[in-house]
């Protein structure tokens, strides 16, 4: 790969990332579905697309829980909201919770991306 190449997508994952975190900092959860349904539509098909959809999807989530488990009392509220739902109150059941909701958005969002992508040059391939 060229250094050209490595740079653009270092810049372009570098985005994505931002622009999951910014959705859910925003409350815009779905943006993490709309970014990994825009790489399956445009990226290469393979598996480092889904990597790299699944990389931008996790880090997305991650970066802004453990800001917000630096700052602030998001370990002690995600313990109460496992005791809520009938587990022990340990803040990592709600946290893998809620990165396990970011793989499948991402999951989703990539799959949709491929075969929608698959289905296009299916159509063009017809006429």
């Amino acid at each position: 790969m060229r250094k050209s190449a490595l740079i653009l997508w270092t810049i372009l994952l570098v985005a994505a990332v931002a622009i999951v975190w910014l959705g859910n900092h925003f409350g815009q959860w779905y943006f993490t579905f709309l970014v990994a349904l825009m790489a399956g539509l445009w990226g290469k098909p393979g598996i480092l697309t889904w990597i790299g959809a699944w990389v931008t999807g996790m880090l997305g989530w991650i970066f802004p829980l453990w800001v917000q488990a630096w700052h602030g009392p998001i370990l002690k509220t995600a313990a109460v909201v496992a005791g809520i739902m009938g587990f022990p109150q340990q803040a990592w059941i709600v946290l893998t919770a809620t990165l396990l909701i970011a793989f499948l958005l991402t999951t989703a969002g990539v799959w949709l991306g491929t075969a929608l992508r698959s289905w296009r040059l299916a159509a063009l391939n017809e006429q």
